[in-house]
């Protein structure tokens, strides 16, 4: 072989690479978007469905590592009349 096919089919490897290092990293890039996507979609999915239970009133339970409280609305609550002196 003559030194110029060799330098021919080094530099074809080396495009292949090249173009397979390129192509796997756009697809990473897509993915990782679509990931992210993803998530922004189901954060205001989840405060939608929380905010539409609290402005009608309903008590929206939101549980985090096996804790539960439940979200109420202020305005919903009904004042209550304590009879107890003001404090100055």
């Amino acid at each position: 072989m003559k030194n110029k096919d060799i330098t021919m089919i080094v530099l074809a490897v080396l495009l292949i690479l090249s173009i397979g290092y390129i192509g796997y990293s756009q697809y990473q890039k897509r993915n990782t978007l679509i990931f992210q996507q993803g998530g922004r979609q189901g954060y205001q999915f989840a405060i939608s469905q929380i905010v539409k239970g609290v402005s009608s009133c309903q008590e929206v339970p939101l549980i985090f590592n096996n804790k539960t409280i439940n979200v109420v609305a202020v305005s919903c609550l009904k004042p209550q009349n304590n009879k107890t002196p003001a404090t100055k």
